[in-house]
Protein backbone atom coordinates (compact mmCIF):
# COMPACT_ATOMS: atom_id res chain seq x y z
CA UNK A 1 0.00 0.00 0.00
CA UNK A 2 2.70 2.42 1.08
CA UNK A 3 4.93 1.49 -2.38
CA UNK A 4 1.47 2.56 -4.12
CA UNK A 5 1.06 5.71 -2.71
CA UNK A 6 4.95 6.46 -3.18
CA UNK A 7 4.41 5.66 -6.75
CA UNK A 8 1.12 7.78 -7.52
CA UNK A 9 3.24 10.93 -5.77
CA UNK A 10 5.87 10.26 -7.97
CA UNK A 11 3.45 10.15 -11.09
CA UNK A 12 1.66 13.05 -9.83
CA UNK A 13 4.97 15.28 -9.80
CA UNK A 14 5.84 14.34 -12.85
CA UNK A 15 3.04 15.84 -14.47
CA UNK A 16 2.81 19.74 -15.96
CA UNK A 17 1.86 22.10 -13.00
CA UNK A 18 -1.13 23.28 -15.62
CA UNK A 19 -2.37 19.37 -15.13
CA UNK A 20 -1.64 18.72 -11.56
CA UNK A 21 -4.75 17.95 -9.38
CA UNK A 22 -5.74 20.63 -6.52
CA UNK A 23 -7.35 18.91 -3.75
CA UNK A 24 -9.36 20.55 -1.09
CA UNK A 25 -7.50 22.03 2.46
CA UNK A 26 -9.27 19.12 4.43
CA UNK A 27 -7.50 16.82 1.80
CA UNK A 28 -4.53 18.09 1.62
CA UNK A 29 -4.19 18.38 5.39
CA UNK A 30 -5.01 14.12 5.71
CA UNK A 31 -1.89 14.36 3.00
CA UNK A 32 0.51 15.98 5.22
CA UNK A 33 -0.78 14.69 8.48
CA UNK A 34 -2.10 17.41 10.35
CA UNK A 35 -4.63 18.56 12.21
CA UNK A 36 -6.23 22.06 12.98
CA UNK A 37 -6.43 23.71 16.26
CA UNK A 38 -8.43 26.90 17.07
CA UNK A 39 -8.81 28.37 20.68
CA UNK A 40 -11.03 30.49 22.26
CA UNK A 41 -10.12 33.16 24.94
CA UNK A 42 -10.67 36.14 26.88
CA UNK A 43 -7.00 36.95 26.19
CA UNK A 44 -6.45 37.62 22.81
CA UNK A 45 -3.69 39.58 22.86
CA UNK A 46 -1.92 36.06 24.76
CA UNK A 47 0.83 34.12 23.28
CA UNK A 48 -0.04 30.75 22.50
CA UNK A 49 2.49 27.88 23.40
CA UNK A 50 2.44 24.41 22.40
CA UNK A 51 4.24 22.63 25.71
CA UNK A 52 7.39 25.23 26.08
CA UNK A 53 6.69 25.63 22.21
CA UNK A 54 5.86 29.13 20.99
CA UNK A 55 2.89 29.25 18.48
CA UNK A 56 2.57 32.71 18.36
CA UNK A 57 -0.28 35.27 19.09
CA UNK A 58 -3.71 33.21 20.31
CA UNK A 59 -6.02 35.49 17.44
CA UNK A 60 -4.37 33.63 14.59
CA UNK A 61 -7.06 31.58 12.53
CA UNK A 62 -5.76 28.66 13.69
CA UNK A 63 -2.18 26.39 14.44
CA UNK A 64 -1.41 23.35 12.32
CA UNK A 65 -0.36 20.56 14.54
CA UNK A 66 0.85 17.25 14.26
CA UNK A 67 -1.55 14.20 15.75
CA UNK A 68 -1.57 13.63 19.06
CA UNK A 69 -2.09 15.19 22.52
CA UNK A 70 -0.78 18.27 22.93
CA UNK A 71 -0.82 20.37 26.19
CA UNK A 72 -1.31 24.04 24.85
CA UNK A 73 -0.66 26.84 27.38
CA UNK A 74 -1.83 31.04 27.20
CA UNK A 75 0.44 33.10 28.53
CA UNK A 76 0.44 37.09 29.05
CA UNK A 77 2.29 39.14 26.81
CA UNK A 78 3.81 41.15 29.38
CA UNK A 79 6.38 38.41 31.15
CA UNK A 80 7.64 41.42 33.68
CA UNK A 81 3.48 42.18 34.07
CA UNK A 82 2.75 42.16 37.76
CA UNK A 83 1.47 38.27 38.66
CA UNK A 84 1.24 37.48 35.28
CA UNK A 85 -1.24 34.97 34.38
CA UNK A 86 -1.54 32.03 32.32
CA UNK A 87 -3.87 29.03 31.58
CA UNK A 88 -3.36 25.29 29.94
CA UNK A 89 -5.32 22.43 28.83
CA UNK A 90 -4.39 18.92 26.64
CA UNK A 91 -5.94 18.38 23.21
CA UNK A 92 -6.08 15.98 20.98
CA UNK A 93 -5.45 16.30 17.59
CA UNK A 94 -6.74 14.81 14.65
CA UNK A 95 -5.44 14.47 11.30
CA UNK A 96 -7.36 16.42 8.58
CA UNK A 97 -9.72 17.99 11.65
CA UNK A 98 -10.48 20.94 13.05
CA UNK A 99 -10.63 21.11 16.99
CA UNK A 100 -12.08 24.40 19.05
CA UNK A 101 -10.69 24.64 22.75
CA UNK A 102 -11.38 27.14 25.12
CA UNK A 103 -8.81 29.05 27.21
CA UNK A 104 -9.22 31.52 29.37
CA UNK A 105 -7.77 33.37 32.15
CA UNK A 106 -8.50 34.40 35.54
CA UNK A 107 -10.02 37.88 36.11
CA UNK A 108 -7.60 39.95 38.86
CA UNK A 109 -8.74 42.41 40.73
CA UNK A 110 -6.36 44.49 42.78
CA UNK A 111 -7.83 46.61 45.99
CA UNK A 112 -5.26 49.36 47.78
CA UNK A 113 -6.08 51.48 50.08
CA UNK A 114 -4.34 54.49 52.84
CA UNK A 115 -4.09 53.77 55.16
CA UNK A 116 -3.24 49.60 54.17
CA UNK A 117 -4.00 46.58 56.17
CA UNK A 118 -8.03 47.78 55.92
CA UNK A 119 -10.51 44.47 55.55
CA UNK A 120 -11.76 43.82 52.43
CA UNK A 121 -15.29 42.07 52.11
CA UNK A 122 -17.64 41.28 49.42
CA UNK A 123 -21.17 41.93 50.24
CA UNK A 124 -23.78 39.56 48.10
CA UNK A 125 -27.36 40.34 47.03
CA UNK A 126 -28.45 37.52 49.31
CA UNK A 127 -27.06 39.74 52.35
CA UNK A 128 -24.17 37.03 52.92
CA UNK A 129 -20.32 38.75 53.18
CA UNK A 130 -17.39 36.91 52.31
CA UNK A 131 -13.68 38.19 53.74
CA UNK A 132 -11.57 38.30 50.69
CA UNK A 133 -8.59 40.15 53.07
CA UNK A 134 -6.32 43.06 53.89
CA UNK A 135 -5.19 45.55 51.42
CA UNK A 136 -3.13 45.54 49.80
CA UNK A 137 -5.04 43.00 48.05
CA UNK A 138 -5.16 40.72 45.16
CA UNK A 139 -8.04 38.69 44.10
CA UNK A 140 -7.69 36.28 41.26
CA UNK A 141 -11.36 34.52 40.18
CA UNK A 142 -12.68 32.74 36.64
CA UNK A 143 -16.27 34.53 37.40
CA UNK A 144 -16.35 38.67 37.80
CA UNK A 145 -17.28 39.16 41.31
CA UNK A 146 -21.35 39.38 42.49
CA UNK A 147 -21.79 42.16 44.72
CA UNK A 148 -20.22 44.89 46.59
CA UNK A 149 -16.67 45.41 47.84
CA UNK A 150 -16.16 47.08 51.23
CA UNK A 151 -13.35 48.26 52.57
CA UNK A 152 -13.47 48.62 56.34
CA UNK A 153 -10.70 49.74 59.03
CA UNK A 154 -11.28 50.37 62.73
CA UNK A 155 -11.22 54.08 63.40
CA UNK A 156 -12.22 54.93 59.66
CA UNK A 157 -14.92 55.52 57.80
CA UNK A 158 -15.58 52.14 54.97
CA UNK A 159 -15.86 52.81 51.63
CA UNK A 160 -17.66 50.73 48.98
CA UNK A 161 -17.27 49.78 45.23
CA UNK A 162 -19.02 47.79 42.70
CA UNK A 163 -16.81 45.77 41.22
CA UNK A 164 -16.04 44.93 37.43
CA UNK A 165 -16.26 42.54 34.86
CA UNK A 166 -12.59 43.42 33.23
CA UNK A 167 -9.78 41.26 32.53
CA UNK A 168 -7.91 44.01 34.97
CA UNK A 169 -10.23 46.09 37.64
CA UNK A 170 -8.02 47.60 40.29
CA UNK A 171 -9.35 50.13 42.70
CA UNK A 172 -7.79 52.88 45.65
CA UNK A 173 -9.84 54.23 48.35
CA UNK A 174 -8.67 56.65 50.89
CA UNK A 175 -10.00 56.33 54.15
CA UNK A 176 -11.09 59.18 56.45
CA UNK A 177 -10.50 59.18 59.94
CA UNK A 178 -13.65 59.23 61.86
CA UNK A 179 -13.41 62.24 64.18
CA UNK A 180 -14.66 62.46 67.69
CA UNK A 181 -17.77 64.19 67.30
CA UNK A 182 -18.70 61.72 64.21
CA UNK A 183 -18.10 59.07 66.98
CA UNK A 184 -20.44 60.48 69.05
CA UNK A 185 -18.32 61.74 72.20
CA UNK A 186 -19.25 64.29 74.00
CA UNK A 187 -17.25 67.22 75.68
CA UNK A 188 -16.14 66.11 79.10
CA UNK A 189 -13.60 68.69 80.46
CA UNK A 190 -14.58 70.84 83.19
CA UNK A 191 -12.35 73.35 83.01
CA UNK A 192 -10.65 75.37 79.52
CA UNK A 193 -7.72 73.94 78.14
CA UNK A 194 -5.48 74.23 75.73
CA UNK A 195 -6.41 72.84 72.13
CA UNK A 196 -3.53 70.79 70.53
CA UNK A 197 -3.11 70.56 67.14
CA UNK A 198 -4.23 67.80 66.01
CA UNK A 199 -4.03 67.87 62.46
CA UNK A 200 0.14 68.23 63.06
CA UNK A 201 -0.79 64.85 64.64
CA UNK A 202 -2.58 63.49 61.70
CA UNK A 203 -0.39 64.88 59.24
CA UNK A 204 2.58 63.19 60.69
CA UNK A 205 0.57 60.04 61.20
CA UNK A 206 -0.89 59.85 57.91
CA UNK A 207 2.45 60.29 56.31
CA UNK A 208 4.28 57.42 58.09
CA UNK A 209 1.25 55.00 57.28
CA UNK A 210 1.36 56.33 53.52
CA UNK A 211 4.73 56.30 52.97
CA UNK A 212 4.73 52.74 54.62
CA UNK A 213 2.46 51.32 52.57
CA UNK A 214 4.47 53.13 49.27
CA UNK A 215 7.64 51.45 50.73
CA UNK A 216 5.91 47.79 50.70
CA UNK A 217 4.07 47.98 47.62
CA UNK A 218 7.31 48.84 45.54
CA UNK A 219 9.33 46.43 47.65
CA UNK A 220 7.02 43.63 46.48
CA UNK A 221 7.56 44.94 42.40
CA UNK A 222 10.89 45.10 43.25
CA UNK A 223 11.11 41.63 44.47
CA UNK A 224 8.51 40.31 41.57
CA UNK A 225 10.97 42.56 38.65
CA UNK A 226 14.13 39.82 40.21
CA UNK A 227 12.51 37.06 40.14
CA UNK A 228 11.71 37.55 36.51
CA UNK A 229 15.18 38.72 36.17
CA UNK A 230 16.51 35.58 37.38
CA UNK A 231 14.19 33.66 35.08
CA UNK A 232 14.67 35.61 32.02
CA UNK A 233 18.53 37.37 32.70
CA UNK A 234 17.25 39.84 30.97
CA UNK A 235 19.28 42.71 31.23
CA UNK A 236 17.21 45.58 31.02
CA UNK A 237 15.39 44.67 33.96
CA UNK A 238 18.08 45.75 36.27
CA UNK A 239 17.28 49.39 35.33
CA UNK A 240 13.98 48.93 36.89
CA UNK A 241 14.92 46.60 40.01
CA UNK A 242 17.40 49.35 41.14
CA UNK A 243 14.35 51.94 40.41
CA UNK A 244 11.83 49.91 42.53
CA UNK A 245 14.30 49.65 45.73
CA UNK A 246 14.96 53.40 45.42
CA UNK A 247 11.21 54.66 45.70
CA UNK A 248 10.90 51.76 48.45
CA UNK A 249 14.22 53.40 50.20
CA UNK A 250 12.91 56.98 49.84
CA UNK A 251 9.26 56.12 50.91
CA UNK A 252 10.76 54.64 54.39
CA UNK A 253 12.77 57.29 54.82
CA UNK A 254 9.61 59.39 54.72
CA UNK A 255 7.67 57.05 56.92
CA UNK A 256 10.94 57.33 59.51
CA UNK A 257 10.21 61.21 59.21
CA UNK A 258 6.41 61.03 60.32
CA UNK A 259 6.55 58.34 63.12
CA UNK A 260 9.35 60.96 64.35
CA UNK A 261 7.38 63.93 64.39
CA UNK A 262 4.28 62.43 65.50
CA UNK A 263 7.07 60.89 68.46
CA UNK A 264 8.07 64.29 69.09
CA UNK A 265 4.07 65.66 69.41
CA UNK A 266 3.50 63.06 71.95
CA UNK A 267 6.73 63.59 74.13
CA UNK A 268 5.91 67.61 74.59
CA UNK A 269 2.82 67.34 75.54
Amino acid sequence: MIRSLATLVLLLSALPVAAQPSFPDSVAAVLVGTGTVVVETNLPDGMLYDGETLLGPVAAAGFDLAPGTHRLVLREPDVAAWQPRHSETEVEVRTGETTTVRLDVPLRYRIESFPFGATVSLEKADGATERLGETPLDVMTDEPLDGTLVVRKTGYTEARQVPGADLDNAYSVVLRPITLAEAGVGEVALHEAKRPNYWIDIAAVGLALGAGAVAIHYKFKGDDAFEVYERSGDPSLRHEIDRYDTYSAVALGAMQVGIGVFALRLVLR
